[in-house]
C-alpha cells in the first residue's frame, strides 16, 4: 500500500497493488471517528469515480468521519478490470474492494456505502467479509438505489449480516433502477430502514432520479449523519 500528499480538498491518494500492473485507489481522509465510512460509485466508466463524492467531502471533513472514497477498477485512477467496456462491470470489483478494506483498515470497522452498481459492490463484499472468521466488523451499509436485483440472493447473504443496520435511499421517480425494487432489497437485510426522496422537478436532468444525494443533498446528509450517530 502506498500513500501521497493530500488533494484541495484535503484528502489523500491511497493505493493497494492487487497483483502486479493492477491496482485500486481511494482518497482517503482521516477523521476521528471510530469507524471509517467506504463511499463506491455507480458504474459508467466516462462518468463514475471517487470525485463523485467531492459535493460531501467537506460535509464529512466537518464531521470528523474518516472516509475513503473509491474508484473501482477502470475508474478514476485504479486500472482497469477484466473488461475494457465504458458501462460493464467487472468480476474484479468485489475482491479489489474487499483488498483494499484489509490492507488499509485492517480491523477498523467499517459502514459501507454504495450506489446503483456500487450498492451491489458493497453489499456483495460485505457478504464476503461477514462470512469470514477474522475480519474488521463491518457495522452497517449504505444502499443508494441499489442495482441488486437478481445479483445477490438471500442464501448469499449471512445471518450476521442480514441483521445490521441497514440505510436504504431511493427516489421515487428514479429511471433507471425502480423505486420497486426496494421491495427485494428489504427482503434481504431484515434491519434496513427506507428513506424515501421526493420526485425532481420536470426540467431537471433525468438522471438526478438516479442520484439523490446529488437532487437533495442537505436531506442525504441528514439521513446520513442520523445514521451513523448509531455507531458513535
Amino acid at each position: 500500500m502506498t500513500s501521497e500528499a493530500s488533494t484541495p480538498h484535503r484528502h489523500e491518494h491511497v493505493r493497494v497493488v492487487l497483483k502486479p500492473g493492477r491496482e485500486i485507489h481511494a482518497l482517503r481522509h482521516r477523521g476521528t471517528s471510530p469507524f471509517a465510512l467506504v463511499l463506491v460509485h455507480g458504474m459508467d466508466r466516462r462518468t463514475q469515480n471517487a470525485e463523485c463524492w467531492a459535493p460531501h467531502f467537506e460535509w464529512l471533513v466537518s464531521r470528523g468521519i474518516e472516509h475513503y472514497a473509491v474508484d473501482l477498477l477502470g475508474h478514476g485512477d485504479s486500472t482497469p478490470g477484466g473488461t475494457a467496456s465504458e458501462s460493464a462491470p467487472t468480476d474484479d470489483d468485489v475482491p479489489a474492494l474487499c483488498a483494499l478494506l484489509a490492507q488499509v483498515l485492517h480491523e477498523k470497522p467499517v459502514v459501507l456505502l454504495g450506489r446503483s452498481y456500487g450498492g451491489y459492490v458493497v453489499s456483495k463484499a460485505a457478504a464476503v467479509i461477514s462470512a469470514q472468521t477474522h475480519s474488521h466488523p463491518i457495522l452497517g451499509i449504505v444502499l443508494i438505489a441499489p442495482a441488486i436485483g437478481s445479483k445477490l440472493t438471500a442464501h448469499e447473504v449471512p445471518t450476521s449480516l442480514s441483521a445490521k443496520p441497514v440505510l436504504l435511499i431511493w427516489a421515487v421517480d428514479d429511471a433507471f433502477v425502480p423505486f420497486s425494487n426496494s421491495n427485494k432489497v428489504l427482503e434481504l437485510f431484515k434491519n434496513a430502514r427506507l428513506v424515501t426522496f421526493p420526485a425532481i422537478q420536470p426540467t431537471e436532468p433525468t438522471w438526478k432520479t438516479h442520484c439523490p444525494e446529488v437532487h437533495a443533498p442537505a436531506m442525504f446528509q441528514q439521513a446520513l449523519e442520523e445514521f451513523l450517530n448509531g455507531f458513535h
